[in-house]
């Protein structure tokens, strides 16, 4: 699921018949394997030579340059947008961002063995409360129709080219909306000059 897949309105398709019952699946082994690399990885004389005070970052160094994500929780800095700033329905999500304070790359490893354990928490949370629902919204200004309803419909059919021929018209103003990527924070600043391009946009990667 690639960024094809989430789209306004909704996403582009239903989930597959069975992937819910294949995430559970691996998810219920998953915690195993962690523990593996766990025993092989976390007090391994080698691997505590390689990343021991190796690229450290400090609290200060992580405010000067701005990181995000686990370069920043490794300084002590307990910044998570999914909590800091909820969104989508992590304010309904009990999970935690583990921080460290040395900065160095043994805590950044250990801390991602941490967040990889709350991500299982967040996926089995979802899978308990995911519904049968609509995944599109039905206002075809702002979201595709199906490819059944353009071959049946003549008012989807005209959608359907309007939207991909002209898009949509999005009140002039400046917005920035910011997510918890893996690597950090991942921000897009848009400002829209009341056309169906926007006037200005700036992508805040990690």
């Amino acid at each position: 699921m690639h960024a094809n897949y989430i789209r306004p309105g909704g996403v582009s398709m239903d989930l597959p018949l069975g992937i819910l019952d294949d995430i559970y699946e691996f998810i219920s082994k998953f915690l195993n394997r962690l523990d593996e690399i766990e025993l092989l990885l976390t007090y391994n004389r080698i691997w505590i030579q390689r990343l021991k005070n190796i690229g450290i970052v400090t609290l200060n160094d992580c405010l000067d340059w701005g990181f995000t994500g686990v370069i920043a929780r490794s300084t002590g800095l307990q910044w998570d947008l999914r909590l800091t700033n909820p969104y989508e329905v992590y304010k309904e999500i009990e999970f935690k961002a583990p921080i460290s304070i040395n900065g160095d790359c043994y805590d950044r490893y250990l801390l991602r063995m941490l967040e990889m354990r709350e991500s299982v928490k967040i996926i089995f949370h979802c899978l308990n409360r995911i519904d049968d629902g609509k995944f599109k919204s039905a206002n075809f200004k702002v979201s595709a129709p199906s490819k059944v309803a353009v071959k049946s419909s003549m008012e989807a059919l005209i959608n359907h080219f309007k939207l991909f021929s002209e898009g949509y018209n999005a009140n002039a103003a400046c917005s920035y909306f910011p997510v918890e990527s893996p690597k950090g924070e991942f921000g897009v600043f848009v400002i829209s000059d009341n056309s169906n391009k926007p006037f200005r946009c700036k992508v805040r990667s990690p």
